[in-house]
């Protein structure tokens, strides 16, 4: 599965690799969940609202989860 991570989260990229997710550099790579720190940085960077809801992007707010809390939501999201 492909997704974002917001510059301000790069030290979860690589457990997310490691959990066999593809991390992504833009959000238009036909990312499947995008993942950001929404209390903590500049969403409107990345230009989120073009991309919920189409096609079924998941938002995640990481604040204070963690790499197995990210990893939960995505598997309880696909298959639910």
């Amino acid at each position: 599965m492909k997704v974002y991570v917001s510059g301000n989260l790069e030290s979860i990229k690589s457990s997310l690799i490691d959990k066999g997710y593809e991390v992504v550099n833009e959000i238009n790579e036909g990312c499947e969940a995008i993942i950001c720190d929404i209390k903590n940085s500049d969403i409107s960077s990345l230009n989120i609202n073009k991309y919920k809801g189409i096609n079924g992007v998941l938002v995640i707010d990481y604040g204070s989860k963690n790499v197995e809390d990210i990893d939960n939501i995505i598997n309880d999201r696909n298959f639910n």
